[in-house]
């Protein structure tokens, strides 16, 4: 499972980085300044994934020479979705050293999952679960009740 996960998590990286390079405006790809490597970690373990940093493109912005590193828009946390919903679960169920404890005896991952990591993990994704709900609210047409109450009559 570990080999399976390294080939798909380095072709959806290979092709994400493939995406970013092409620039909409003028229909080219930018140039890559250089590349390091990324680990992720997995449920499965960790991947080491190559991660180049992309330049602007120089015929849409001329003056502005900047380089992005692209699987930082992607995975930010340097773990994927899974692994984060994973430890923020078992963080909200039990002490942050237990679920670093159980996670690290069920799961191939490294013993330094930390109960800080777990912990980190579980805030982390509260905060993304309250923006969600506060741009959810935002959106949403606010129920008057003088409207509701007068047309069940």
């Amino acid at each position: 499972m570990t080999c399976l996960q390294q080939l798909v998590v380095e072709q959806q990286c290979e092709a994400y980085v493939l995406t970013s390079r092409y620039c909409a405006d003028c229909q080219t790809f930018r140039r890559i300044k250089d590349c390091g490597k990324r680990k992720i970690r997995t449920v499965y373990g960790r991947v080491e994934v190559s991660n180049p940093r992309i330049m602007n493109c120089r015929r849409c912005v001329p003056y502005f020479c900047d380089a992005s590193a692209v699987l930082r828009d992607i995975c930010p946390d340097q773990a994927t979705p899974e692994l984060m919903e994973l430890s923020a679960r078992m963080g909200s169920f039990m002490p942050y050293r237990k679920a670093a404890d159980v996670l690290a005896e069920f799961l191939p991952i490294p013993s330094t999952e930390s109960f800080m990591t777990v912990r980190h993990r579980t805030m982390k994704l509260g905060d993304r679960l309250d923006e969600k709900a506060g741009q959810r609210a935002w959106f949403e047409s606010p129920i008057r009740d003088g409207l509701t109450a007068t047309s069940s009559r």
